[in-house]
């Protein structure tokens, strides 16, 4: 079966969004690639020490429809089955390319920490070799990073986050590419980061703006973890019950055990 790369498409400003688009195109090589792009990750309720997961409760019924969007739905809103990293990556490597900045790698770090926590199957550390990334981060110009990273180019130089992940027959994320735009003010970058990153976890966008995953910047654009919703998230995708290329008709069972 020939492999399709899809684009999805977002194109906005600070504080605007416009109507995604999607474009499939052709894809020479056997694997296949899902690309995401914002300007914004919003996420107004970072912590949530009471929440109930139990489906009969609304947080519970909110985990399960947010899941099943963010895993089983492209950012288009099409079907999918589940994209994720294998088991036999337990160490994922970062590199991080472009523009330095502190922030930006103490932002990156603070990620690594909070999915040590929940995601119990793969570990994320820098390497300084690019070679050896499995996901490259790329802080530049729209023009730097088209040049450079031919394969993962950016649509639109207004965008602040575009990333691109490539994913093998099964749906295992095998590398993954985020481009952050250099004109975003440092802070700003780093909230762009954490969306960019969770989606070369393999999450798409949702329209909930309790998760980090809600595509367009406002007013509760300053997020500084991942809610009690996305980490929920994270931790069920991670499960390695939860295989690549899963069906939501065979994970349904897995996912409601962690909403009891």
């Amino acid at each position: 079966m020939r492999a399709l790369q899809y684009l999805l498409i977002g194109c906005f400003i600070w504080l605007v969004s416009c109507k995604e688009i999607s474009i499939p195109q052709p894809n020479p090589t056997s694997t296949q690639s899902n690309n995401n792009n914002t300007n914004s990750n919003t996420n107004p309720n970072p912590t949530n020490t009471s929440t109930s997961w139990a489906l009969t409760t609304a947080q519970g019924k909110e985990a399960y429809d947010e899941f099943v969007k963010l895993v089983f739905k492209d950012s288009g809103g099409r079907d999918k089955n589940v994209a994720k990293w294998t088991d036999a990556k337990p160490q994922i490597l970062v590199f991080l390319d472009g523009s330095k900045d502190p922030n930006i790698t103490k932002a990156l770090e603070g990620i690594f920490v909070e999915l040590k926590a929940i995601n119990k199957v793969n570990a994320f550390s820098f390497t300084s070799k690019a070679a050896d990334a499995s996901i490259i981060i790329n802080r530049a110009t729209f023009e730097e990073h088209n040049a450079k990273y031919t394969s993962a180019k950016s649509p639109s130089s207004g965008l602040a986050g575009f990333t691109t992940y490539t994913y093998n027959s099964m749906s295992g994320i095998t590398n993954a590419t985020i481009w952050l735009n250099i004109s975003l003010a440092a802070n700003n970058a780093q909230y762009i980061l954490r969306h960019e990153f969770s989606h070369a976890l393999g999450l798409s966008h949702t329209s909930n703006t309790n998760s980090i995953m809600f595509a367009t910047a406002n007013i509760y654009y300053k997020t500084a973890s991942y809610s009690a919703l996305d980490s929920k998230i994270i931790e069920i995708l991670s499960d390695k019950r939860i295989r690549q290329g899963m069906t939501l008709k065979d994970a349904d069972p897995i996912i409601k055990e962690y909403l009891k």
